[in-house]
């Protein structure tokens, strides 16, 4: 099935959704089931200055494309529900979808989210979820709208984007802490092989005391590769909403293979500066250090360093044009083969809800 025929079949489905439940509110209780729609376009141009190449390296995932014009993300997200039940669905096409989810099958490459939430008590707010939904890992997401920088960061393109299984969370009363556990059935994976699957957990805890102020420890822990993962994700952002924001992240672990115990470790700093009401600009420092190889694959092992400048100019809400310019270094030659890459990147984003 074609991506654009699986696009529409999807669209197709979520029309038929909304459909089905546009009356849902007949009990009369006050609590009417809420539609809201999301469209999401981003279209990007990449240019490798340091080598002559088409696609970028193998652990990139996103905007991946060279020397053209071509669709990182075009999405399609309907939520509906009210306070006690949720219905959320997406459904996409672009490189994202393309190069991110290429071990799924069939139609499952076009799926962005599919899942269903239900809140479990009247008096607390501990919500089940069940289906496909974005990662409870890291600070960056799919939706380039969302983060700071134009591209994602490697450590970003390394851990999950989406996960598959039931989450449990609560919320306290204050809204300050959110606490939730998860079982997968794997890392970052929609279809179930014919092999046995063995489920994964994952955890999460964040803290928010004030609109200036949030931290996060997510983890993972299951069978990756015929190898036990224990990998762990900590973030702090501090922002000041008129001018400056810091992001602070670090993901970490250790991955068990027959008798070798192997860690890796990945460290990201975020600065974030607006210049006026419509442009603002982003420094990023990150390195990723995984030398058996044991999250990213290459026969010498993997190391890292980039630094990267982003400017934005968003005059209306819903557009946004981007720019960036990344600089990476690796003494393992981890570009493509070459130990350094000068990459600039250009996007527009429109974004309507």
């Amino acid at each position: 099935m074609s991506a654009m025929r699986g696009f529409t079949v999807i669209l197709l489905l979520l029309i038929a959704v909304v459909n089905v439940n546009a009356q849902a509110d007949s009990s009369g209780t006050g609590d009417p089931f809420i539609t809201n729609t999301l469209f999401y376009s981003e279209f990007y141009s990449s240019v490798e200055l340091n080598h002559s190449t088409e696609l970028r390296p193998d652990f990139v995932y996103s905007h991946k494309r060279l020397n053209g014009v071509a669709p990182n993300l075009i999405l399609l997200k309907i939520t509906h529900g009210n306070s006690r039940f949720r219905l959320n669905a997406g459904a996409m096409i672009g490189d994202y979808a393309t190069y991110n989810l290429a071990s799924e099958k069939g139609i499952a490459q076009q799926i962005f989210e599919a899942n269903a939430e239900a809140r479990l008590s009247k008096r607390k707010s501990i919500w089940l979820t069940m289906g496909i939904m974005p990662s409870h890992i890291g600070v960056e997401s799919a939706i380039g709208l969302n983060c700071m920088t134009l591209t994602r960061s490697i450590v970003a393109d390394n851990s999950p984007y989406y996960e598959t299984g039931a989450k449990i969370s609560y919320t306290s009363p204050n809204e300050k802490w959110t606490i939730a556990a998860l079982l997968l059935n794997g890392w970052q994976r929609i279809n179930v092989p014919v092999i046995k699957v063995q489920p994964a957990a994952g955890t999460q805890i964040n803290f928010v005391p004030n609109e200036n102020f949030a931290m996060s420890w997510n983890s993972y822990s299951g069978i990756v590769n015929s190898g036990f993962r224990f990998y762990n994700n900590v973030y702090v952002v501090l922002s000041n909403k008129r001018k400056i924001s810091f992001v602070v992240s670090a993901d970490f672990g250790v991955q068990k293979s027959d008798s070798s115990l192997n860690s890796y470790f990945s460290p990201v700093l975020l600065i974030g500066y607006k210049l006026n009401s419509t442009t603002k600009t982003t420094l990023r420092l990150e390195s990723y250090h995984d030398p058996k190889a044991s999250i990213i694959p290459s026969a010498a092992g993997f190391k890292a360093n980039s630094i990267s400048l982003n400017l934005d100019w968003q005059p209306i809400p819903n557009f946004m044009l981007r720019g960036e310019y990344k600089y990476g270094n690796s003494p393992l030659n981890n570009f493509n083969g070459e130990s350094q890459s000068s990459l600039l990147t250009l996007a527009v984003i429109v974004s309507v809800q």
